[in-house]
């Protein structure tokens, strides 16, 4: 008895480059027009989201202290993705961190918050 084995199918990864990319220009839309309709409103989501972000580098980057001052090969496997999620840690060096700087001093000098 001979049983054909299923081809296994390829994944088109220009397809799914293009669904990402119109995904993120409608994000970008949307953003840009929750700016124009309420701008204030749009700063505190922008530091939500930026401290969201902020938050699991900042404790990928603790794992990842932690790790190499035990030493163990518990951390092994984590470590290189715990580098990567250390490595985009918003505000770590040069203008990275400008834009998150700017809307806090937009929102005191306006009363904002």
């Amino acid at each position: 008895m001979s049983r054909a084995t299923p081809a296994i199918a390829s994944t088109d990864w220009a397809m799914i480059e293009r669904r990402a990319l119109l995904i993120g220009a409608a994000g970008c839309v949307v953003c840009g027009a929750s700016a124009i309709f309420s701008w204030q409103h749009f700063l505190r989501a922008y530091l939500v989201a930026w401290n969201f972000w902020a938050g699991i580098s900042l404790g990928a980057m603790a794992l990842l202290m932690i790790q190499y001052l035990t030493g163990g090969a518990w951390g092994l496997l984590l470590r290189r993705f715990l580098e990567a999620a250390a490595g985009n840690i918003p505000g770590g060096g040069g203008s990275r961190g400008m834009p998150a700087r700017g809307v806090l001093l937009y929102g005191r000098h306006r009363g904002v918050y």
